[in-house]
């Protein structure tokens, strides 16, 4: 008798448990008037922005009976990084976030993060609308790709279209039109190009050893005879633009927000900038932005350097959940629809991110617009020398920029310092 009862209260038990399981799974199941919460982590930055995304996340919520829970979008900077890394840390990790892959290196190396190939295993549409270039850029060395992107930065050549006309000069196609335009402007006494040397010289390196050869550009020496010829070319041509007064006086000192305020005041005609300059310009249908003009033997050819960095990633945790997983991944895919992207992209950031296929140019409503968006479908897509050299040599190539605007540097010597960093073998 005393063991029927023993074995009574062993199924008792049993049975509770077996209820609290169901009870807890049917909390975190879906489709049941929102009452499952998908956690997601993404830090928005801007207001426009902001808005945007929390309207999608309603939208994603009415679309499949999920509610969506982002306690960090009101985050930015380091404090949303550390949020993200500390909730990893403790497991409270979200379902689905935003981040760039260099801060989510450390989840992914403790298997924390599903990849997005074994994604597209069971969801073939995942990453549809998407540009190639921009994934190839985000995979690793073992050919893994991580997350999805939304956004982008690109170079272009900003143009101020009413001194172009005052002086009756079409925007630079090539070199040559670049050159004939410095001149023009500095004997009308207007500054042709605005820079901030200061804080974006590596913008220039990069965009001089393109012109000067697309496939150089792709690149990464680490000895003084690996150095291809076009980048002491590229180089050279700092001197020539310099010598040429193409900049303001104080150019060498001048930081990325005078540059760009120079340019926005109509001081100077042009600004070598990120696409993310967009956005600070008022009147939208007096600016255009323009692929940098290639030089000899590429004349003419437009090509543009894009870098892409941050993605939206599932966490393991999620996937292994079959619930879960669906909410996660329809969450990342209704944020990369081709609608989604371009709602985001007040500033431009987002074209890139989309197959150029579903990119209209005749929607675009303002000149700055239409010229963004031909640009990132028309010219050949680079990913910046940053993602190939080491740290210490991208900062002696960018750094040695600042010389050479003095005319008191030394190409060769920055090279060499370059190459001999990029082998962590310093002279």
């Amino acid at each position: 008798m005393h063991r029927k009862l023993t074995s009574a209260c062993i199924i008792l038990v049993w049975l509770l448990l077996l209820c609290a399981c169901k009870t807890d799974i049917s909390v975190r199941s879906l489709g049941q008037d929102n009452v499952y919460s998908l956690r997601i982590s993404a830090s928005m930055s801007n207001d426009y922005a902001s808005q945007v995304y929390h309207r999608l996340c309603t939208e994603y919520s009415s679309k499949y009976g999920i509610s969506v829970t982002d306690t960090n979008s009101t985050l930015t900077g380091l404090e949303y990084k550390r949020k993200i890394i500390n909730d990893f840390a403790a497991g409270n990790e979200p379902d689905v976030f935003y981040l760039s892959i260099k801060d989510a290196q450390t989840m992914i190396e403790n298997g924390q993060i599903v990849s997005v190939q074994e994604i597209l295993n069971s969801y073939p549409q995942y990453a549809s609308s998407i540009r190639p270039e921009m994934l190839e850029s985000l995979t690793d060395d073992d050919g893994l790709l991580w997350c999805l992107p939304i956004e982008a930065s690109y170079n272009g050549l900003f143009c101020n279209l009413d001194l172009f006309e005052s002086l009756n000069l079409e925007v630079p196609e090539t070199w040559g039109d670049l050159i004939h335009a410095v001149h023009t402007f500095r004997n009308a006494d207007i500054i042709p190009i605005a820079a901030g040397m200061s804080d974006e010289s590596g913008l220039w390196a990069d965009e001089l050893i393109l012109s000067c050869g697309a496939e150089e550009h792709n690149v990464s020496p680490s000895s003084v005879e690996q150095i291809p010829a076009s980048w002491y070319s590229a180089l050279g041509s700092i001197y020539s633009l310099s010598s040429s007064n193409a900049f303001q006086t104080d150019a060498s000192v001048s930081s990325v927000s005078s540059a760009r305020a120079l340019f926005a005041n109509g001081e100077a005609a042009m600004l070598l900038d990120s696409s993310e300059a967009a956005s600070l310009f008022a009147d939208k249908d007096r600016f255009v932005v323009i692929p940098f003009p290639a030089q000899v033997p590429h004349y003419g050819e437009k090509h543009i350097i894009i870098e892409v960095t941050s993605g939206y990633f599932i966490s393991k945790k999620a996937w292994d959940s079959p619930d879960i997983r669906d909410a996660a991944v329809k969450f990342v895919m209704h944020m990369t629809e081709p609608e989604a992207v371009l709602e985001l992209s007040a500033d431009g950031t987002r074209y890139p991110i989309l197959k150029t296929e579903l990119l209209a140019v005749e929607d675009a409503t303002t000149e700055l617009e239409k010229s963004l968006l031909s640009l990132v479908q028309d010219a050949e897509v680079h990913s910046s020398l940053r993602t190939r050299l080491s740290a210490t040599a991208w900062t002696f190539l960018a750094s040695g920029i600042v010389p050479l605007v003095r005319n008191t540097g030394s190409i060769s010597q920055i090279l060499i310092q370059t190459v001999a960093a990029n082998s962590n073998i310093l002279p």
